[in-house]
Formats: C-alpha cells, sequence, structure tokens
C-alpha cells in the first residue's frame, strides 16, 4: 500500500511510539488523525505535526471504552470518507513481582493493552470491510508476547494475547482486502520504559540495546507498504524469544543470563541518565 494520500489513525499517540509513527505517516503523505488519553498532551503533539502536516487531527479517547474507538474510527469516516490505517498503539507498563500487583493494576493491563487492541481491531475492521480497498490494521504488541517475562507477567499476558489476537484475526480476514499485522518490539526509549527502568522491577526487559521510537515507527510504516503478517524487532532477538518460548523448561538458564545483563544495563542507565 502506498503512503500517500492515506488516512492513518493512531492510537497513544501523545508520545512515544504513537507520536513518532503519526510524524512518519504525515512525512510520507498520510492524513493523520492522532488520538490518545491525555487530550492536553495529545494536542499539543498534533500541532507540532501540523506546522509540516496541516491536515494532521487530535482526538481524545479512551482506548478501554469501546465507544470511544468506534467514535474515533467514525470520525475518519466522516472527516475523509474512509479509514485506510487502524494502529492500535496505547499500552501500559508497571513492573514487579506478580502477586504484589494490586487487582487495579492486572485489570489496566488487560483493559488497555488487550481489549483496546481489540476494540480498535474490531470498529477498524468492521469499517474497512465495507470501503473499496480493505485497509491495513496493525497492532502493537512486544517481544514480551513471544516468551516469559519476569517481572512484568501482566504486560506479558496482555502482549500475547495481541499477538494471539492478531494472527487468529488475520487468518478469519486473510480472504478479504483488510490486512493485519502484530509488531513485537523489543524495549523501546519511551516515557514508560524510563518508568520501568526506574522500579527496575523486570532487568530482563533491559537485556538487549533499547530501540528507539523511529527504528520501530519505520517498522510499521514498512509493513504497511509491504504487508506482513509479524514483525520482531530486531529479528534476532525474536527468535531468541521464540526459542524461549517453544523449549519453557530448558530456558530458565537463558533468562537468568538476561536478567543479569539487564540489570547491568539498568545501572549503566543510571549511570549515564538515559
Amino acid at each position: 500500500m502506498s503512503i500517500s494520500g492515506k488516512v492513518v489513525a493512531i492510537t497513544g499517540a501523545a508520545s512515544g511510539i504513537g507520536l513518532a509513527a503519526s510524524k512518519l505517516f504525515a512525512k510520507s503523505g498520510a492524513t493523520v488523525l492522532m488520538s490518545d488519553l491525555d487530550a492536553a498532551a495529545l494536542e499539543a503533539a498534533a500541532a507540532e505535526i501540523r506546522k509540516d502536516a496541516p491536515t494532521a487531527q487530535s482526538f481524545p479517547a479512551d482506548v478501554t471504552k469501546p465507544a470511544d474507538v468506534e467514535a474515533l474510527v467514525q470520525e475518519a469516516r466522516k472527516a475523509h470518507g474512509r479509514l485506510d490505517v487502524m494502529v492500535n498503539n496505547a499500552g501500559v507498563l508497571v513492573t514487579g513481582p506478580f502477586d504484589a500487583m494490586t487487582e487495579e493494576t492486572l485489570a489496566r493491563h488487560i483493559e488497555v493493552n488487550l481489549l483496546g487492541v481489540m476494540y480498535g481491531t474490531l470498529a477498524a475492521a468492521r469499517l474497512m470491510r465495507a470501503q473499496p480497498g480493505g485497509g491495513h490494521i496493525v497492532n502493537i504488541a512486544s517481544l514480551a508476547g513471544l516468551s516469559a517475562v519476569p517481572g512484568a507477567a501482566a504486560y506479558c499476558a496482555s502482549k500475547f494475547g495481541v499477538r494471539g489476537w492478531t494472527l487468529s484475526c488475520a487468518q478469519e480476514l486473510r480472504d478479504t482486502p483488510v490486512r493485519l499485522t502484530v509488531i513485537c518490539p523489543d524495549a523501546v526509549e519511551t516515557p514508560m520504559v524510563e518508568r520501568a527502568a526506574a522500579e527496575a522491577g523486570s532487568p530482563i526487559i533491559f537485556s538487549g540495546t533499547t530501540l528507539t521510537v523511529d527504528r520501530v515507527a519505520r517498522a510499521i510504516v514498512q509493513a504497511v507498504e509491504k504487508p506482513r503478517r509479524e514483525v520482531c524487532i530486531p529479528a534476532h532477538r525474536g527468535f531468541l524469544a521464540k526459542m524461549g518460548s517453544l523449549f519453557p523448561d530448558t530456558g530458565d538458564w537463558l533468562l537468568a543470563l538476561f536478567e543479569r545483563t539487564g540489570r547491568a544495563n539498568i545501572a549503566r542507565r543510571g549511570r549515564t541518565g538515559g
């Protein structure tokens, strides 16, 4: 799919991956409809993009509310006649021992990370199936959706769900003009991950080289231009994660190694301030 002239909706667009993706889609000639729960931060982000892409819009929405997500999709239809790309990106991450998590924290992971993606997929797919040319839905999961992540069990469960949901829906829609992609990145330099580093509740998250938001944004745009069912970033870490999931009983030593590396990287971040 050529990006130029397309209509793209992105959740969690006020910062991080969502903001970077919004900028790149706009730079590529798309009309971007940005959404986030934080209305003030969202409008500031949209105003920045409008300096170079005047058609960029902001639309505050709570992805845990199906009516809000449906309203976002319908805004694209009303304002532009169609929705070509839906990026379900909004997410939360709280780290620490699973048995120290409150019920509210557990529910928040599922409501935002998983149900929010489900609601976005449903609303976008219904519209895209009915419009000429179909469309493309991109759901942001994580390498935590491929293998165990000690200290981030709730996040891991939600992202496993995102991956399973996306791949299952893609199979159901394989004979339609609607495409689905699940993006599974390693840790990304976002405010959410910065907080996780400060918490130090899940060292394994930091066992690799932290990705830039721009790298993930490029992967999202490339997956739309040349559709792929699943994209792991980086590919070699995705392979290791899948191997750990395939052989869970023999992966403990590898997890321990990654945790030690992660602790060292967190300490290094603390010393360098990044």
